[in-house]
């Protein structure tokens, strides 16, 4: 590995550790940084570094983003416990999650800020699956479950904006459903 990637991994690295615990404003001073030596990069022929450099300015505005999500995870139902943040199966997303169990049953909530996939797309996968389109509020949700596996989802699309998944293992499809319902989509969908 050259030690230019190195570096930049290393500073990658310092740069989400103080994301993590930063306000927005400190967000905005690093990733106009990144974009200035992304676009330095780009006209001294360093295409690489450009790339790379416009990536990380990319993810650091995702995370952001997913900071801002946080305050409208649902909080723990009547008999559950909160499971602290899920990791969730994305990665290159902006994204906040949490899970919540109820003895062997486990929620996780993952909100995908700006996901790549087109509605119209994760619709078609989810009926291919043996999903059936419901309505939550003024939410299309596409809802799988296998009742002999006690494990399914939902997933809302949120003004383009917010791709919502609610997976759960162990749990009740009411369960799970009871998770959508918890989420607040018109504040979620008027997030920019």
């Amino acid at each position: 590995m050259q030690s230019k990637t190195k570096a930049k991994c290393l500073i990658g690295a310092a740069l989400f550790m103080v994301f993590c615990g930063a306000a927005a404003p400190v967000w905005a001073g690093e990733v106009e940084d990144m974009l200035k030596d992304a676009l330095q990069s780009y006209k001294s022929g360093n295409l690489t570094e450009a790339a790379e450099g416009l990536d990380d300015a990319a993810q650091m505005v995702r995370q952001q983003k997913g900071k801002m999500m946080e305050p409208f995870l649902p909080k723990a139902l009547p008999g559950w416990e909160d499971g602290g943040n899920s990791t969730p199966p994305i990665t290159h997303a902006a994204l906040a999650a949490t899970s919540f169990i109820k003895d062997d049953a486990v929620i996780q909530i993952y909100f995908v800020a700006d996901p790549r996939n087109d509605e119209a797309m994760q619709m078609r996968y989810f009926a291919e699956q043996g999903g059936r389109l419901v309505r939550i509020g003024k939410q299309r949700a596409m809802v799988t479950y296998d009742a002999r596996g006690q494990q399914g989802q939902v997933v809302v699309t949120v003004a383009r904006q917010v791709l919502v998944v609610v997976r759960g293992e162990n749990a009740g499809q009411e369960d799970i459903m009871s998770y959508a319902k918890a989420i607040d989509y018109e504040k979620l969908g008027a997030l920019k």
